[in-house]
C-alpha cells in the first residue's frame, strides 16, 4: 500500500464505507463531479461529515458572471458540460505596464544530457494579463483605463480532460452554439461514450499533438462564440468575459503565461524564486508554504496501458491551478526555441511541452522544465500518450470601445485605450526604459555620410527627406532613452542602499549582544585567568571602535546613494526603487522587505527637502537604522 494511497484514499474510502448502507447519488451526479472534480469532492465529503445521506445535495460552486472577472470562472461546454478557469493576474499600474519574469530552471552542466541543459536553462520574458481590472468596482470600461491595479488571464484549473476532448473528438463544437444541455438530441452518442469512461477519476486527455491542441481551443471558441451571439441577441450578457468593445476568446496559453501561473504569479517569478522546483501550496489555514512532490504529484495511474492519471486528486498551487506537474505533458502556443546563458535561442523548433509527465522519473518533474516535441515525424503530425494541454482565455490588444448602455459592441474607435497606451508610454520614459536605437557615434557617422552625399550631388529632394525623417526618428528615440547600463547602474545603487542599512542594523544589534555579554560575564562570581583578558577594557574599545567604523562607513554609503539618486528624475527614480523591490522580493530574500520599505520612506524624505539630507535627518535616520542604538545609548553610555 503506497503513502499516496494511505494518506488519502484510505480514508475516503472508509468515510464511504461506513455510509454506504443509505447513500443515494445520481448516475451522473451535477456538473462539477466530471468538470470541478476537486471542488465536487471537497463539497461531497462536508456533506457526508455533517451526516447528510442523500449525496444528490451536494452543491457545485456557484457561478459567477463573467463580467465581474470572477476569481473562477466556469465556461459552459456542448452536452452539459463545463469547463473551470483560475484567474491569474499580472500587476499593472498603466495599460503598457508588465512583469519582466525569469523562468526556466537552475541546470547541472556536469550531470545533466546537453538537451536538458540547452533546454531548461534560464530565460526571461515579459508578461502581462489581457483583462483590466480597476482599482474600484467589478465592470471594465474606457474611464476606468487609467486607474488600474492589474491586468488578467484566465488559466483552466484542471488540464484538458477525457471527457472534454471526446466533445471535440465527436465534431460537437461546432460553431452553430447547439447541443447546450445534457439532454439535447446531438448528445446521445457522447453521452453513450460517457459511460466507458471512469467518472470518479476524472483522467486527462493525452496524445494530442499540437495542431489538435490548436484546434480544440479553435473549435470551443468558435462554439462559445455562436452561444454568446444569441445570447446578446436576446438581451442577455455573454459567457466570456470581455475587455473594451472585444470579446474574450480561448487559445493555448504562452509558454511565459503558463510558467507565470503555474509558479503562482509575480511574486514568484523574481531571478531568486527561479531555484524553487515545485510550487508553492497553501497549508490548511491558507498560509503559504513550500510544497513537496508528493504534494502536488499525482501517483501514476494504476490502469493497465494508461500512461495519463487523473485529474484534481492533489494540492493545488497558489493560484489554483491543479496537476501542473507529473501528469500529462502540457502543450503551449509556443515553438520550442533552445536557450543560451543570455536567453532563449533565435532557432525555432517543434513544439513546447511544460509540467513534465506521468512517465519520467518523479524527481525530474520541475515547474521551469521544458521539453521539445517535433510538429511532425514520419507518421504524420507528432504526439506521445502523454501530451496534453490546459486552455487559456484571453483577448486582442487593440479593442473597441466599451459604452454604458452598449456594452457588448464591436467596432467603435477607443480613443481613451489609445490616449491610455500613449500614456504608459510616456511613462515608460520618463521612467527610463527607452527606446533600443542606435547610438550616437552611429548616427554621427550617418550625418556625416549624408553631408558628403549632399556635397557631391548624389541626394535628390526626396531620397533627402527620407534620410532626414529616419534620422529625426533616431535621434528622437535617443533624446527619450537612459541606457541599459545608466538604468541597471541605479538599480545596483539602491541595492546597495538597502543591503548598507541591513548590514548598519546587524552590526548595531551583534555590538549590542556583544555588550551586553561582556556585561554578564563582569557581574559572575568568578572569572577564569583567560576570561579576565579578554574582559581588559582596551580590547573591548578596539572592538567596540572598529564595529562603529563599519556602521559609519555603511551609513555614508547610504547617504550617498540617497543624494545620487535624488538627482535622477523622480519618475526614472521610483521606477528603479520598484525593480529593485521586486528583485529583492524572492524567498530567501524577504527579510530585506522591512529595510526596501524604509529606503522608499528616506527617498520620499529627500525628495520633499529638495534633494539635500539635513542634519536632523541624519540623525533620526541613523537611529531608525540601527535599531538597537538607542539601547546602547542607554545601558552602555561609556562606549558611545
Amino acid at each position: 500500500m503506497t503513502d499516496w494511497f494511505r494518506s488519502r484514499l484510505l480514508p475516503l474510502g472508509l468515510a464511504l464505507c461506513a455510509a454506504m448502507p443509505a447513500l443515494a447519488e445520481a448516475p451522473d451526479g451535477p456538473w462539477c463531479r466530471i468538470d470541478d472534480p476537486a471542488a465536487y469532492r471537497t463539497a461531497r465529503e462536508a456533506l457526508i461529515a455533517s451526516g447528510e445521506r442523500d449525496l444528490s445535495k451536494v452543491q457545485c460552486p456557484a457561478l459567477q458572471p463573467a463580467s465581474a472577472l470572477p476569481e473562477e470562472l466556469v465556461l459552459p461546454m456542448p452536452c452539459g458540460r463545463s469547463m473551470v478557469f483560475r484567474r491569474v493576474v499580472v500587476p499593472a499600474s498603466h495599460a503598457l505596464d508588465q512583469v519582466e519574469a525569469s523562468f526556466g530552471r537552475v541546470v547541472d552542466l556536469e550531470r545533466e544530457t546537453v538537451q536538458s541543459v540547452m533546454s531548461s536553462g534560464a530565460w526571461r520574458a515579459a508578461v502581462a494579463g489581457s483583462f483590466t481590472l480597476p482599482e474600484a468596482g467589478e465592470a471594465t470600461t474606457s474611464d476606468a483605463l487609467r486607474a488600474i491595479r492589474g491586468r488578467a488571464y484566465y488559466l483552466a484549473k484542471y488540464e484538458l480532460t477525457r471527457p472534454q476532448r471526446l466533445l471535440h473528438a465527436m465534431g460537437l463544437l461546432t460553431p452553430d452554439g447547439a447541443n447546450l444541455d445534457a439532454d439535447a438530441p446531438g448528445c446521445t452518442g457522447y453521452n453513450e461514450a460517457l459511460q466507458d469512461v471512469d467518472l470518479r477519476f476524472v483522467e486527462a486527455a493525452g496524445g494530442l499533438s499540437w495542431f489538435e491542441a490548436i484546434d480544440a481551443a479553435r473549435a470551443y471558441s468558435s462554439w462559445l462564440i455562436a452561444v454568446d451571439r444569441v445570447r446578446l441577441e436576446a438581451g442577455e450578457a455573454p459567457l466570456l468575459p470581455w475587455e473594451q468593445g472585444a470579446t474574450g476568446y480561448v487559445r493555448l496559453p504562452t509558454e511565459a503565461e503558463w510558467e507565470y501561473a503555474a509558479r503562482g504569479g509575480a511574486e514568484h517569478v523574481t531571478s531568486q524564486s527561479r531555484s524553487r522546483t515545485v510550487p508553492m501550496i497553501r497549508d490548511e489555514a491558507g498560509v503559504p508554504r513550500d510544497a513537496t512532490l508528493d504534494d502536488v504529484c499525482a501517483e501514476p495511474p494504476g490502469a493497465d496501458g494508461a500512461l495519463v492519471g487523473a485529474v484534481g486528486l492533489e494540492a493545488p498551487n497558489l493560484l489554483g491551478l491543479y496537476d501542473t506537474l507529473c501528469n500529462a505533458e502540457e502543450i503551449v502556443l509556443d515553438l520550442f526555441r533552445p536557450t543560451r546563458p543570455d536567453g532563449l535561442h533565435g532557432q525555432v523548433g517543434g513544439f513546447v511541452t511544460k509540467g513534465g509527465s506521468s512517465v519520467l522519473a518523479r524527481e525530474a518533474n520541475t515547474v521551469g522544465m521544458r521539453r521539445e516535441t517535433g510538429l511532425f515525424n514520419l507518421a504524420g503530425e507528432w504526439s506521445t500518450a502523454t501530451t496534453g494541454t490546459r486552455l487559456a482565455v484571453a483577448a486582442p490588444v487593440f479593442v473597441g470601445r466599451r459604452d454604458a448602455g452598449a456594452d457588448f459592441r464591436e467596432g467603435l474607435a477607443n480613443q481613451p485605450l489609445d490616449e491610455a497606451l500613449l500614456e504608459g508610454r510616456a511613462r515608460l520614459l520618463d521612467a527610463g526604459i527607452g527606446l533600443a536605437g542606435q547610438s550616437r557615434n552611429d548616427l554621427d557617422r550617418e550625418v556625416d555620410r549624408l553631408r558628403a552625399q549632399l556635397d557631391e550631388g548624389a541626394l535628390d529632394r526626396e531620397a533627402l527627406s527620407a534620410q532626414v525623417a529616419a534620422l529625426r526618428v533616431e535621434l528622437d528615440r535617443l533624446n527619450t532613452e537612459l541606457t541599459d547600463r545608466a538604468v541597471e547602474s541605479a538599480r545596483q545603487a539602491v541595492r546597495a542602499g538597502v543591503t548598507a542599512s541591513s548590514l548598519i542594523d546587524r552590526v548595531g544589534s551583534n555590538l549590542f549582544f556583544a555588550l551586553s555579554r561582556r556585561q554578564t560575564l563582569l557581574e559572575g562570581d568568578r572569572l577564569a585567568p583567560e576570561v579576565q583578558a579578554e574582559m581588559q577594557l582596551e580590547r573591548w574599545i578596539d572592538r567596540i571602535a572598529l564595529n562603529r567604523e563599519r556602521i559609519a562607513a555603511a551609513f555614508d554609503l547610504y547617504l550617498q546613494v540617497h543624494l545620487e539618486l535624488a538627482t535622477e528624475g523622480e519618475a526614472f527614480a521610483l521606477e528603479q526603487i520598484r525593480a529593485a523591490r521586486e528583485g529583492l522580493s524572492g524567498a530567501s530574500l524577504v527579510s530585506f522587505d522591512v529595510y526596501m520599505t524604509r529606503f522608499e520612506q528616506h527617498h520620499r524624505e529627500v525628495r520633499d527637502a529638495r534633494n539635500t539630507i539635513t542634519e536632523t535627518m541624519r540623525e533620526r535616520w541613523l537611529f531608525e537604522l540601527d535599531s538597537q542604538r538607542r539601547r546602547r545609548i542607554d545601558e552602555f553610555p561609556e562606549f558611545q
